[in-house]
């Protein structure tokens, strides 16, 4: 995974300058600090697992004993790993997968980067997806965040980062009679999946919202909030 361009107004700190605009500027003006903590890094470890499973289409199980290294620390693909990123790429698939959907003629996209140009008209609004399945044929759009941390748990209920890459994803995927705001022909709503395997009070979570709502929400508190932060 190449390193991407930092943004303010990103979706992963979205929770935090959605409550607090103000944070952006104090933020801004932080001193920077140094690379990633080996929790970070041991994430993005795990990250790289699912993305190889995925495209590959082979199980984790498949990598078991490779050696994945982030920012000059190796991390070997164990157990534990393969069993918390097994239940991630299962969720994928009991989508993606006619077995579990026999009516998707879609397949899943892994990494897919995205911005928000589109909807908000900024440069400094993007982001990247770590899987998502545009199912035409049920008019939902499903977004998948991994959570490797095992601390605090995170629900997909209301989620900003995952309606923020909903948006995203839907810039990407959706098609639009006149303006979006109006009407989307091929979406009628997005399901937000997060799936912490490590953390026993979350687990798996998913979420339901309309494209309505969706666009509702990222008018009146994404874009107000950035509204906020860039005002006196």
């Amino acid at each position: 995974m190449p390193p991407v361009k930092h943004s303010y107004f990103g979706a992963s700190s979205s929770e935090r300058w959605i409550t607090c605009p103000g944070s952006v500027t104090l933020c801004a003006k932080a001193p920077k600090t140094g690379g990633s903590s080996s929790f970070a890094n041991e994430g993005t470890a795990a990250h790289e697992l699912a993305e190889k499973s995925l495209l590959s289409r082979r199980m984790p199980i498949n990598f078991y004993g490779e050696t994945i290294l982030v920012e000059d620390t190796a991390f070997v693909v164990d157990n534990e790993m393969v069993e918390a990123v097994t239940m991630y790429v299962n969720e994928v698939l009991k989508v993606a997968s006619k077995k579990h959907n026999p009516s998707i003629r879609d397949t899943y996209h892994v990494e897919t980067k995205f911005n928000l140009r589109w909807f908000s008209g900024r440069d400094d609004m993007f982001g990247t997806c770590d899987a998502c399945v545009p199912d035409t044929a049920n008019r939902t759009i499903h977004v998948f965040d991994l959570k490797y941390g095992a601390g605090k748990p995170v629900y997909a209920e209301n989620n900003t980062q995952l309606m923020y890459y909903a948006l995203g994803i839907l810039g990407k995927f959706g098609k639009f009679d006149g303006d979006y705001a109006d009407c989307c022909i091929n979406f009628g709503k997005a399901v937000l999946h997060i799936v912490q395997p490590r953390c026993d009070e979350s687990g798996v979570s998913e979420w339901e919202i309309s494209i309505d709502d969706l666009f509702q929400w990222g008018s009146k508190v994404l874009l107000g909030a950035v509204e906020k932060a860039l005002s006196d």
